[in-house]
């Protein structure tokens, strides 16, 4: 089972995860994951303003660490997303992120993204009829760099 949630039903993964801990088998947790997504505003990333927002989600969570990141930036013109990234790889590999992720980063940044080494497992992205700007370069980009591309 996958549950995708992001800020306020982070408290009511907490609540679900609890009760699943109550009343089931241990061996039934593993099987559950919860996947939360943050957007921060595009303010200076530090690594304890980062750390701070992580153990928020970790709290309302009630998890050790986090099963996946999704991370969300507005602005391209401010380039925090790089050390916000870099500060997140810090705590996967501290263990309270277990895997580190993107949601509607164009083609450029995950490139930019890639090229400093900051290992995503995946980048969201918006893709209809009537928006197929995936299909161009992301496609073809995520097809050789081992990221998955989910639409």
């Amino acid at each position: 089972m996958v549950v995708v949630f992001d800020s306020p039903a982070e408290d009511l993964y907490g609540i679900f995860i609890n009760r699943v801990r109550r009343e089931r088998p241990p061996e039934y947790l593993e099987k559950v994951k919860g996947l939360t997504k943050w957007v921060p505003p595009p303010v200076k990333m530090t690594s304890s303003y980062v750390r701070q927002n992580i153990d928020i989600s970790q709290k309302r969570m009630d998890v050790a660490s986090l099963d996946m990141l999704q991370f969300h930036w507005w602005d391209y013109a401010k380039d925090g997303y790089l050390d916000a990234l870099k500060h997140l790889t810090d705590l996967k590999e501290e263990g309270k992120i277990k895997t580190v992720a993107l949601t509607n980063f164009d083609t450029k940044r995950l490139e930019i993204i890639l090229e400093n080494g900051i290992p995503v497992v995946s980048n969201h992205v918006q893709y209809s009829i009537v928006d197929m700007r995936p299909q161009q370069r992301m496609a073809q980009l995520c097809e050789l760099t081992g990221v998955k591309l989910i639409t």
